[in-house]
């Protein structure tokens, strides 16, 4: 409860009587507001006002004070002792004007019998008004001593006060017209709708790594036809998985260390958001089409090695040599110059693997409706440790895709890839706005700079080279690497090998 107290303590030296200018702010006038305490004893009060009435001086320790308090409490009935004719004339109890009481304050002689009658009176009349004060302020403490809640309505900070139901009506109406004001003056503008896929797609479109021409043409032909894009891209890559004569993907891709084909590939669906991936699948010609049975009908993204194999048999898949005659002369080439002291980091690839232009292959494809997949197959990296995995599996790396943006894959070296999740920073860039090309470049700038220095030249070039391809939404396709090269594209008119954007028109320096 809020107080404002009034000292009424011991009158100025300067005063000639004890009634002087305090009587201006008195008992009385702190009783006409009902909010008279005296530092929790009442019988301060009783003394202190029959003091003042009778112009004695309060006994010693008991100051009194007259204290304003913020209550709202019924006003209560003034008896006719409480008439004032002015500031040194008091009213008797039977209401006519005390002419002894005149007299001695003009200078006359003191009735003592007279004195002690008015304080009795007074001692009463305002010991019954004490008492019940004291008595509403302790039952209603609870309330209005202690409560004083701030509340924060439509804005607005306001003190609960015993607020009445109309009042508490108006102000909710009065908050409700305030806000409807101000949604007329300012209207919201309603999110602007997407455009239907139809607006997004400007053509059908597939693109693919230099080796997948045969791919994209195969791709747009079943897109054309009404395919799935999934079924499109996967059927498109299955012709270089089964293609005994490309060496880094599927049947005859080149093995591992020991002579082993360990193949990974993955894929995604934009128009379900789903995905599916197998990484060192031994024995299974078209690792693409067990990728597309792990998205199909698991639960899982990513099943690898003996699992993997198992999860192909189950459905029908047969295990088969992988190794042909020309991937297995080139293993035997390879150990045959490999040297017993080198390490991993040193093995040296044979030299007319160093000059092949993929080894991997990334198909996507976007329909006339704005539909998109993406799929990237591979034998990975030759002679490489068992159990290695390189990027294409890897979703978010190999190959990602967004049905809202568009789709991006890789090929090259995996390692650098994974380090910046290349297939998702890509359809990030064209997320913010980047043409494909351009995002494609964006990725590449972030892969030279997470380069390791044993992996760059004496030029600060990198060692290796690093590809990707992209396409949106709207059917705009693109493609980039570190150094000159080519891909694949259908542009709804042919399908046909295109110059690549790059960031370095040579090749690192060698030592």
């Amino acid at each position: 409860m809020l107080v404002r107290s009034v000292n009424l303590g011991e009158p100025d030296a300067g005063e000639q009587h004890p009634m002087g200018q305090r009587r201006r702010i008195g008992i009385e006038q702190a009783l006409e507001h009902r909010d008279l305490l005296v530092d929790g004893d009442p019988r301060a009060v009783r003394h202190g006002a029959a003091c003042e009435r009778v112009g004695h001086e309060p006994a010693e320790g008991l100051h009194h004070r007259a204290v304003e308090a913020v209550v709202e409490a019924p006003r209560r009935p003034q008896g006719e002792h409480e008439r004032h004719e002015g500031p040194f004339d008091v009213a008797g109890a039977d209401g006519h004007h005390d002419e002894r009481g005149a007299r001695e304050r003009q200078g006359g002689p003191k009735d003592p019998a007279h004195h002690s009658t008015q304080a009795r009176r007074i001692r009463e009349v305002h010991g019954r008004n004490v008492r019940a004060r004291v008595q509403a302020e302790q039952v209603d403490s609870a309330r209005v001593r202690h409560k004083r809640t701030h509340l924060h309505f439509f804005g607005v900070r306001a003190v609960k006060h015993r607020v009445s139901r109309r009042e508490f009506v108006a102000s909710t109406a009065a908050g409700i017209a305030a806000t409807t004001a101000h949604d007329i003056a300012f209207p919201m503008r309603p999110p602007r709708p997407l455009p239907p896929p139809s607006r997004w797609a400007a053509k059908p479109v597939a693109v693919a790594s230099a080796n997948g021409l045969r791919a994209v043409q195969k791709a747009f032909d079943m897109l054309m036809q009404g395919a799935d894009t999934l079924d499109a891209v996967i059927e498109g890559v299955k012709i270089q998985e089964l293609d005994p004569n490309d060496d880094s993907v599927g049947y005859g891709g080149l093995p591992n260390a020991e002579g082993v084909v360990q193949l990974d590939a993955s894929c995604m669906h934009g128009p379900t958001k789903r995905a599916g991936a197998v990484g060192a699948l031994e024995g299974i010609k078209t690792p693409s089409e067990v990728a597309k049975l792990v998205l199909k009908y698991t639960n899982h993204i990513f099943l690898v090695g003996e699992g993997a194999k198992r999860f192909a048999l189950q459905y029908g898949f047969k295990e088969e040599d992988l190794l042909t005659e020309h991937s297995r002369e080139a293993w035997l080439h390879w150990r045959a110059n490999l040297n017993p002291d080198d390490d991993y980091l040193d093995v040296p690839e044979a030299q007319h693997m160093s000059t092949r232009p993929t080894g991997t292959i990334n198909c996507n494809a976007v329909t006339p409706q704005g539909d998109i997949s993406s799929v990237t197959t591979t034998s990975g990296l030759a002679w490489k440790i068992p159990g290695r995995v390189g990027d294409s599996p890897i979703i978010g790396a190999g190959q990602y895709t967004d049905n809202t943006v568009g789709a991006a894959g890789s090929t090259g070296r995996g390692e650098s890839n994974i380090m910046v999740c290349g297939g998702f920073l890509t359809v990030e860039s064209m997320r913010r706005g980047m043409k494909p090309t351009d995002a494609c470049l964006e990725t590449l700038k972030r892969v030279v700079q997470l380069t390791v220095p044993r992996l760059l030249g004496p030029d600060g070039k990198p060692k290796f080279d690093l590809k990707f391809y992209a396409v949106n939404k709207r059917g705009e396709f693109g493609a980039a690497s570190l150094y000159p090269a080519r891909y694949a594209a259908h542009d709804g008119t042919e399908a046909k090998l295109r110059d690549m954007a790059y960031l370095y028109d040579q090749p690192a320096a060698s030592r």
